[in-house]
């Protein structure tokens, strides 16, 4: 194993672990050797590992005290590795309920200027993602993949730098979320009808409408999380195979 696969190795494990909870906000990680020992790498891998999760607040290394784990309000989530970590811990009710929270703060506003600004090439590249969106619920391609697009052009037809800047996070948020609400085959069939809500408002340069169906689209989505029975962190996407 190469020194930076090594490192990646230890940072991805590391993190994992206090996502998922075995090491918890106040806690200690284990000393140095004994980390060595557990991954079979250097001191320098381990002290680059940590200075690693140092910089994305997930830990606190201070001499003598150790590394101590930081609580999750002091954790990076707007860096995609972090998020991906936090989504792949614990998913619980406070997770839910701030996911869904920051869909209704960011999306349906979005939707209202790209009703506004869209350009002729965003509403075909909208008009495309449903498409595929379509074809994929009913049998041909991923669903989620089009999904995603359609949400991610959605925030490009915004034409606002901070939006679209912030599209690599917000495509992984609704990946997680989508993961959660669509269950089946059905239930991809049965978010069509709103999507296309939607896209016509946005076709018709119609913010207010747009706004609307938005939350009405989340609201749904949060009820099909609400209603999901069994673990949250099963994959359901088996029926995309």
């Amino acid at each position: 194993m190469g020194v930076r696969t090594a490192h990646r190795a230890v940072v991805d494990a590391i993190a994992s672990d206090i996502a998922a909870g075995r090491y918890r906000p106040g806690d200690t990680l284990p000393v140095e050797q004994d980390l060595c020992a557990a991954f079979s790498v250097s001191r320098t891998t381990i002290r680059e590992a940590l200075k690693t999760l140092s910089a994305k607040g997930i830990v606190s290394v201070r001499p003598k005290t150790g590394t101590r784990i930081l609580p999750r309000e002091c954790w990076s989530l707007l860096d995609p590795d972090v998020f991906a970590w936090r989504m792949s811990g614990i998913v619980d009710d406070e997770l839910i309920h701030d996911l869904i929270d920051t869909r209704f703060v960011i999306e349906p506003e979005a939707a209202a200027l790209a009703a506004k600004r869209a350009t002729p090439d965003d509403r075909a590249a909208l008009q495309a993602a449903f498409d595929a969106m379509t074809t994929a619920a009913y049998g041909e391609g991923s669903y989620v993949d089009a999904d995603l697009q359609f949400h991610t052009r959605l925030l490009h037809a915004t034409h606002n730098q901070f939006l679209m800047q912030l599209v690599p996070v917000i495509a992984n948020m609704l990946r997680f979320s989508f993961s959660l609400s669509i269950l089946s085959r059905a239930t991809a069939i049965a978010s069509l009808p709103l999507h296309e809500a939607m896209l016509s408002a946005v076709m018709r340069g119609e913010p207010a409408a747009a706004r609307e169906a938005t939350r009405v689209l989340i609201g749904s989505a949060e009820v099909d999380i609400r209603n999901r029975t069994g673990s949250l962190s099963d994959n359901v996407h088996a029926w995309e195979a």
